[in-house]
């Protein structure tokens, strides 16, 4: 009598999963409801991920890439078809994703390729209102944010837009620290500005002024919980915009980005050059020496709104 995949021992069975990519994880489950049990298992995916972790070091592997579609209306459907929620707003922070549904009642904590998701309900006793409203700074508008180490940054300016900087909620302190500088001069409401960071080191952030559309981007140097940064004095990558893919391009407001500092490459991700009526999602890649590509990514989703982009790594964290 043959043994089936399935038959496996426990302890087999998870050192054959374990050596599987965590993008190919979705359609094993469908092998047999013991895998499909075993690969949801927390303990499982501890171990899953330690695993993949060590063999990404030693490969110097870059990491996942998650595109999602960011529509007014999308809407998040639980594995079994039910539960469908109309998805207003999502965001990323340390591998899962939070989703804001249109009704605002509640938010909604997704761990996208494990497939285990949880409601945190706003009218529940676990939320409290900080009474910290800024009387004399505002978020710029469509502004995303970024986590990094654990607390959240964001691009803002005074009410009369005279001073620009960076804000960063303290979770620990539940409380905001005081104005971060940035490395360029003041900015307009016009003016594309957004962040992304270099793993959990470094921050960085894209500078598109509205009028002459140069390109830039700053890479930081130091942020401490004492309120101290400071941003490198040469700038990682300049580029002028108009002539590499149209006279009139200006990426959106928290425009997806990231950098590869060894390869020297910023890619950035939005729809092809075709203003009027595009039909592709582009990823376009310059090169600190001025080299350009544009590499096809797919069909648009949609022709005005832009997907959401980030860079992923699986969460530990265990959701009910």
């Amino acid at each position: 009598m043959k043994m089936k995949m399935s038959d496996l021992p426990r302890e087999l069975a998870e050192e054959v999963l374990c050596r599987i990519p965590v993008t190919s994880l979705r359609p094993v489950r469908s092998t047999c409801k013991k895998w499909n049990k075993l690969s949801r298992c927390g303990v499982f995916a501890k171990k899953h991920l330690a695993h993949h972790a060590k063999v990404a070091e030693r490969a110097m592997e870059d990491p996942l890439v998650v595109i999602m579609d960011y529509r007014p209306e999308a809407k998040l459907i639980g594995p079994d078809g039910s539960d469908q929620i109309d998805v207003r707003e999502i965001f990323h922070c340390h591998g899962l994703l939070l989703c804001i549904p249109k009704d605002h009642s509640r938010l909604v904590v997704l761990e996208p390729l494990l497939g285990a998701n949880q409601n945190l309900e706003f009218s529940s006793d676990s939320w409290r209102i900080l009474d910290l409203l800024p009387r004399d700074w505002m978020i710029g508008y469509g502004e995303r944010g970024l986590t990094f180490k654990g607390n959240t940054y964001w691009f803002a300016s005074e009410i009369q837009f005279k001073n620009s900087f960076l804000v960063c909620f303290d979770f620990t302190r539940k409380t905001f620290w005081s104005h971060l500088p940035l490395p360029f001069e003041d900015t307009y409401p016009e003016d594309t500005v957004s962040l992304s960071s270099v793993r959990e080191d470094q921050l960085v952030v894209l500078f598109q002024p509205w009028d002459i559309l140069t390109l830039e981007i700053w890479i930081s140097n130091k942020i401490d919980e004492h309120n101290a940064m400071s941003w490198n004095n040469k700038v990682f990558l300049s580029a002028d915009i108009r002539q590499l893919i149209h006279p009139q391009w200006q990426f959106p407001v928290s425009a997806s980005f990231f950098i590869d500092e060894e390869m020297k490459i910023a890619v950035f991700f939005d729809k092809d050059a075709d203003i009027q009526n595009p039909t592709r999602e582009v990823a376009y890649i310059i090169g600190v020496d001025g080299s350009f590509k544009a590499a096809d990514v797919r069909e648009c989703a949609d022709k005005v709104l832009t997907a959401f982009v980030c860079s992923y790594v699986p969460s530990l964290v265990q959701l009910n």
